[in-house]
Parts: structure tokens; C-alpha cells; sequence
């Protein structure tokens, strides 16, 4: 036992001694939870990101993704489109093949709700 004493004991030493080791070990984990922690707003009331668009297709009267809606329009990071205006002015709700075409890309439509959703931040 005195022998694992008596390494501990030069190892640190040699730790103390080494002031390059001393900061990396623990001045420079300190500097960075500072940094990352501004960044993250960590000391501010808002945190994170703010009015994401995020278009939800509902296509079902299940109360389950009504549930989920709900709770993503009460999250503050999402924007959550469910309807739009058509060409008329009336309001429909959203259906899949307004927001994405045949082969999965985007729809001119997501570029409109967009720009709405920007208009109402």
C-alpha cells in the first residue's frame, strides 16, 4: 500500500508542477462551458430557437396526432402550419401533396408557408 501511496503521491507532484496540464485540466473546461453556455443562452430568459416552420399534414381524427400537434404548437421552437390560404382566400387544412411532389421534393408551397410564417414572427 505505501508503494501506491508513494506513486500517487510523485505523479502528483509532477501534475502540479506541469502548468500546461494544470490549465487543459481545468481552466480550459471552465473557458468553454462559459463560451458554449453564451452561446446557448443559458443565462438568458430565451432559450434556444424561436418560430421553426415546421408544416404538419394531419390525415387522420385519431386523438393521438392531435395530441402531438397540440403539443407541438405549445413548444415556442416551432411555427406550426398546419392550414394555408388557397388562391380563393379560404383556409384549408394541409395535405401531403401540397407540401412534397411525387419524387420527396420540397413543393412550392413550403417556400410560401415560409415566407408566411416569417411574415407572422
Amino acid at each position: 500500500m505505501r508503494t501506491v501511496l508513494v506513486l500517487v503521491g510523485n505523479e502528483f507532484r509532477r501534475f502540479a508542477a506541469d502548468k500546461a496540464a494544470i490549465s487543459l485540466t481545468f481552466i480550459v473546461p471552465l473557458v468553454l462551458i462559459y463560451i458554449f453556455g453564451n452561446v446557448f443562452g443559458v443565462n438568458s430568459e430565451e432559450r434556444g430557437p424561436k418560430g421553426i416552420p415546421l408544416a404538419v399534414v394531419n390525415q387522420t381524427d385519431a386523438p393521438a396526432p392531435a395530441a402531438i400537434i397540440s403539443a407541438l404548437q405549445k413548444e415556442p421552437a416551432f411555427k406550426v402550419i398546419t392550414s394555408h390560404k388557397d388562391a380563393n382566400g379560404v383556409e384549408r387544412l394541409l395535405v401531403e401533396a401540397e407540401v412534397r411532389d411525387d419524387a420527396g421534393r420540397r413543393h412550392s408551397l413550403c417556400a410560401h408557408l415560409s415566407r408566411r410564417c416569417n411574415e407572422r414572427l
